[in-house]
């Protein structure tokens, strides 16, 4: 479980964007410049009568509280608010209520558990000025319908009569606390989890070492031929991979100490049930990055981006790569952002099958030597929007070449 709160200021010119939502003609509403607050005053209201509802725009859990999107809301918590009365004749209770409230249907998100907000008669405080806050309120249970974080609500504040009779009253904040339930993303990391399986084709191998934080998978292939160019290791349970269509990859990747391709070579990879590839990292002849993504996966016409970002024999390089479905396709090279690919129209499934570290496909002639590469680090989750982390700081070896000049002098 976690939690959010946020304290909802009444002495803000907008009034926290809150309006009017009834009974406009029995009361009136002002920003008081002497005592911001949102403040009602009714010259003759009604007996026994709700006479002022104010409420927010229709917000969602995510926009209005920051709960993380896919997230759960399971409670809500009036934890303190603020009111004054300024002045009342003739009625003899006077009382600020307020609420979370569904946006859609216009009913308390919380109205099975008894009501998510708070009641606070202030008819008895002393005329003139705020007292201390008041609070906290009872935690509620949020109906099961409205706990999605993508819920449209919006708060609420109420007030109402007993008696006939005149008033001024303000509130001047209102603080709620969220409880909810974080979304759990699949992620497979090579320091905590085994290969599934090892894809190994004629004299190629694939090392990998058990599951430790140092752990090491080191590809070798022994020839272009298409028959002897795949080493990788392989995950396909789908408790460790995205179940939604989007999906991040880092990862560490060493190179040779010497070598001398002649064709394209795809070390990391994503694909669908098909399969078809979501994306595959790989280097072309002269060892410059690029990514591919096949037609209607991600985008409608596929992708198949080459950069001038060239690589170093020998060199440790770590590499970022991460895709939302219809939206973009992003590769970073020791964090600086290569690749940024914008991605609509696509409509087969970018659901991950399947995803494998290693070497695979390298297009060479049958007789070309092989060669190794070392995969540590590799993690692959469907968390996106922010880098993932290395477990431990690695000692990487810098890459003068691509280094920025300006820091060189």
């Amino acid at each position: 479980m976690a939690t959010a709160s946020r304290n909802f200021d009444f002495t803000t010119s907008d009034l926290e964007g809150t309006t009017e939502r009834g009974f406009s003609a029995l009361i009136s509403t002002l920003l008081d410049p002497g005592s911001p607050s949102l403040e009602m005053t009714e010259a003759s209201s009604g007996t026994n009568q709700v006479e002022g509802r104010f409420g927010g725009a229709a917000d969602t859990w995510e926009t209005l509280f920051g709960i993380p999107a896919g997230s759960t809301v399971t409670s809500v918590q009036f934890t303190a608010w603020t009111t004054a009365r300024w002045g009342s004749t003739g009625i003899t209770a006077l009382t600020f209520s307020g609420y979370i409230r569904n946006a859609l249907d216009d009913v308390d998100v919380c109205a099975g558990a008894g009501g998510s907000g708070f009641s606070s008669n202030i008819i008895g405080d002393v005329a003139g000025s705020f007292t201390a806050p008041k609070g906290p309120g009872t935690d509620r249970a949020v109906d099961a319908s409205y706990r999605s974080s993508n819920t449209l609500v919006g708060i609420e504040v109420d007030i109402a009569t007993v008696g006939t009779g005149t008033f001024d009253a303000g509130i001047k904040n209102v603080n709620v606390t969220i409880t909810y339930t974080a979304a759990t993303h699949n992620t497979w990391k090579q320091w905590t989890d085994a290969f599934d399986a090892n894809t190994t084709e004629t004299s190629c191998t694939l090392v990998a070492d058990s599951p430790d934080i140092y752990a090491k998978a080191v590809a070798t292939i022994s020839s272009g031929s298409d028959t002897a160019d795949r080493a990788t290791g392989d995950v396909t349970n789908s408790t460790k991979l995205p179940t939604s269509e989007k999906g991040h990859y880092r990862g560490h990747i060493i190179l040779p100490a010497s070598y001398a391709p002649t064709a394209s070579h795809i070390l990391v990879a994503a694909y669908n049930s098909t399969p078809t590839a979501i994306f595959e990292l790989y280097l072309d002849s002269k060892k410059n990055v690029n990514v591919f993504s096949g037609v209607n996966i991600l985008h409608s016409a596929g992708i198949n981006n080459p950069t001038s970002w060239n690589l170093r024999d020998g060199i440790r390089y770590a590499f970022d790569v991460e895709y939302i479905k219809n939206n973009y396709l992003k590769v970073w090279l020791d964090r600086r952002l290569i690749i940024n690919v914008s991605c609509s129209g696509a409509t087969l499934s970018a659901i991950a099958t399947l995803f494998c570290v290693g070497i695979h496909h390298y297009d060479g002639a049958g007789g070309d030597p092989g060669f190794t590469f070392t995969h540590q680090f590799a993690q692959f989750s469907e968390d996106v929007g922010t880098l993932l982390s290395d477990p431990v700081p690695p000692a990487i070896e810098p890459d003068m070449k691509n280094f920025p000049k300006a820091l060189l002098r």
